[in-house]
């Protein structure tokens, strides 16, 4: 009130997608399947998404720069990302153990895909200065015991190779404020070939099934954008991705 007179303030209502720093490269679907994945990711009721389909939907492009935009909007709640990858070679068991370096070194080299990826979103530079300055990290899933994941957005990748164990070690980790993306591909389960119904993403598919709040998404192998040869050497390995029942 000043002279008797009300004054009113006027605020500018702010878009928050507007507030994503330019650096991060503007997302361009391929596929109705890409951009479905990106609003599911997006919703707000779901706190973890679950998402099926075989190599070249580009699941794992969508997912972290989903999580890179969020992360990176003003007024989010997400302090970092946090990316898992079972560390299975293909065909074998667990081997970060046997690999040299330190143990950074090790999980470094089965993330160099998601390094890939970021770097294609928010260039080179930026990559290295979010992982060194901790805004980007990343885990193997055999050390999550003990571990606080709370205001973090989570991306666990290659799922179809980690047991039930595994996962539940990590759902119980997870808080209110997080974000949880779990991706797989059964029909590349290294760990447990055809008894992939022994792998945790599996197992998860099925018993979040009643819970509110998870996603769902599956691909199929139409979605698949790799180059044309690509996509016709995955055709004669006679991909069977779609065929698998998921509970």
């Amino acid at each position: 009130m000043r002279g008797g007179i009300a004054t009113l303030k006027f605020y500018r209502r702010v878009d928050l997608a507007s507030t994503i720093p330019k650096f991060v490269k503007p997302i361009e679907f391929q596929t109705d399947s890409q951009k479905k994945y990106y609003n599911l990711i997006g919703e707000n009721n779901s706190q973890i998404v679950l998402c099926h389909g075989m190599a070249g939907t580009g699941k794992t492009y969508i997912s972290l720069q989903k999580a890179i935009e969020d992360i990176l909007k003003r007024g989010n709640s997400y302090s970092k990302l946090c990316i898992i990858n079972p560390t299975v070679d293909v065909g074998k068991e667990d081997a970060l153990g046997f690999l040299p370096g330190t143990i950074m070194d090790k999980i470094t080299l089965y993330n160099e895909s998601a390094i890939w990826i970021l770097n294609q979103i928010i260039g080179k530079d930026q990559t290295k200065k979010f992982i060194d300055d901790g805004k980007i990290e990343f885990r193997v899933i055999n050390h999550m015991r003990g571990l606080n994941l709370d205001h973090m957005y989570i991306i666990l990748d290659e799922a179809q190779n980690i047991s039930p164990l595994q996962i539940k070690t990590l759902l119980t980790r997870i808080h209110d404020s997080s974000k949880l993306v779990i991706q797989g591909d059964l029909s590349q389960c290294d760990k447990y070939g055809e008894n992939y119904t022994k792998s945790g993403f599996y197992d998860i598919w099925q018993r979040l099934k009643t819970i509110e709040g998870v996603g769902y998404m599956k691909f199929s192998k139409e979605d698949c954008v790799r180059s044309g040869i690509v996509s016709k050497i995955l055709q004669t390995y006679n991909y069977n991705g779609d065929s698998i029942e998921l509970p």
